[in-house]
């Protein structure tokens, strides 16, 4: 099978929050990160994300210190499995993460990779 990423996927202890256009307002969907990488992350959540889904995506991560930051970023469901009620969701950010727009969790992905 082809490898299809462009960039290597790496752990991160974090948590994610899902923000979607529920229809009557902004639905939140709490998760914990399985991997991100610069182009996308997977999730773990307990409720589904439809593929195709645009969505914003607080990222909420600890730093060296103990302090807790949080960036955010836009992207696309482009999967979600299910098995009862864990969903394993796949998201393509709109834009690769990047030094100017998400500086602290851009830093905090570049120490993982240079430590592997």
């Amino acid at each position: 099978m082809e490898e299809r990423r462009r960039n290597k996927r790496v752990p991160l202890s974090a948590l994610g929050i899902v923000l979607l256009d529920g229809g009557e307002g902004p639905l939140a969907l709490q998760g914990t990160i399985a991997d991100i990488s610069f182009g996308g992350i997977v999730l773990y959540l307990d409720k589904p994300v439809d593929s195709g889904s645009q969505l914003t995506l607080e990222i909420r991560f600890p730093m060296s210190g103990g302090e807790v930051r949080a960036e955010t970023v836009k992207g696309t469901a482009v999967y979600s499995n299910g098995i009862r009620n864990i969903h394993y969701v796949g998201i393509e950010f709109d834009n690769d993460l990047n030094p100017k727009c998400q500086a602290a969790l851009y830093s905090r992905i570049q120490n993982i990779l240079s430590m592997s």
